[in-house]
C-alpha cells in the first residue's frame, strides 16, 4: 500500500511539472511572427525617407513589428514607444528621437 502511494505521488508530481514547463515554453513562443528583416524605414515602409539616425532605424524596426501584428504597442520599449502609431507623445518628453529640429511625421 505504501509503495503504491509513493508511485501515485511521483506520477502526480511528474504531471504537474510537465504542465508547468509546457506553460513556460508556450509563453516563450508568443512572438513567433516577428520578422527580423522588417523595418518601417525600408522603401515602402511608413517611415521611409525619415530615418537618418540609429534611433530612428531602431524605432522603425519596432514600428514594423507592430504594423505586421507581431508585437503589440505594449511590447515596444518605452524609448521607442513614440514611433508606435497612436502613441500619445504629449508626455512632456523633450527627447527629439535622434532627429534635429525638423518635424517627424509618424502617421
Amino acid at each position: 500500500m505504501k509503495r503504491s502511494t509513493i508511485i501515485i505521488a511521483i506520477c502526480v508530481l511528474a504531471l504537474v511539472s510537465l504542465f508547468t514547463f509546457s506553460a513556460t515554453f508556450a509563453a516563450d513562443d508568443a512572438h513567433t511572427d516577428i520578422d527580423p528583416n522588417a523595418n518601417a524605414c525600408f522603401e515602402g515602409g511608413s517611415l521611409y525617407g525619415q530615418c537618418d539616425t540609429e534611433a530612428m532605424w531602431k524605432a522603425g524596426w519596432f514600428r514594423a513589428q507592430v504594423e505586421i501584428g507581431a508585437l503589440s504597442a505594449d511590447d515596444v520599449p518605452a524609448e521607442f514607444a513614440w514611433a508606435v502609431p497612436g502613441h500619445d507623445s504629449s508626455g512632456g518628453s523633450s527627447d527629439d528621437h535622434g532627429k534635429g529640429d525638423e518635424e517627424i511625421c509618424l502617421e
